[in-house]
Order: structure tokens, then sequence, then C-alpha cells
């Protein structure tokens, strides 16, 4: 299986002065595979973002994609590193 993607999506994090920020997320977007089918695919899911200092946060996030048409349905997972300026 083999996706490409371009997905916009709301953030929701009601909770932007805790240094532990739990938010949830959910969009739309186009979804290409291997045979150059295009189709629209929805997205949702959960994040975490850690404070390691002032400007430097740990980022974690789950997704769920769904690509109805194309019988596509599965789940990422994401770590990285978020810098504020």
């Amino acid at each position: 299986m083999h996706l490409t993607h371009l997905s916009p999506e709301l953030e929701f994090a009601p909770w932007t002065r805790l240094c532990l920020t739990p938010s949830v997320h959910i969009g739309a977007g186009a979804y290409r595979d291997e045979n150059h089918n295009t189709e629209l695919g929805l997205n949702a899911g959960l994040g975490l973002n850690v404070c390691l200092s002032r400007r430097l946060s740990l980022v974690s996030r789950y997704d769920y994609r769904s690509v109805h048409a194309l019988s596509r349905d599965y789940s990422t997972i994401q770590v990285g590193l978020r810098l504020n300026f």
C-alpha cells in the first residue's frame, strides 16, 4: 500500500497554558494511491505536547485515516520535537 495525501485539519487544544497539553484533531483531504487514483479521505486523532523548555516541546500524535472509496483504513503514530520561535 502506498498513499500520498494532502489533508488540512483543525486542531483543538484548549489547555494551551499547561505544560502537558492534550489535543484533538480532525480533517479531510485528498489521498492518492499507487495506481494514481485520487479520492476524499478523513482523519481524526489525538495528540500530546510535553514542554521540555520554554521553546522546545516533545510532540506525539496518533492519527486514524480512512479512504472509503479506496478501501483503505490505517493508523499512524508520530513523535517529534517542536521548536517555537
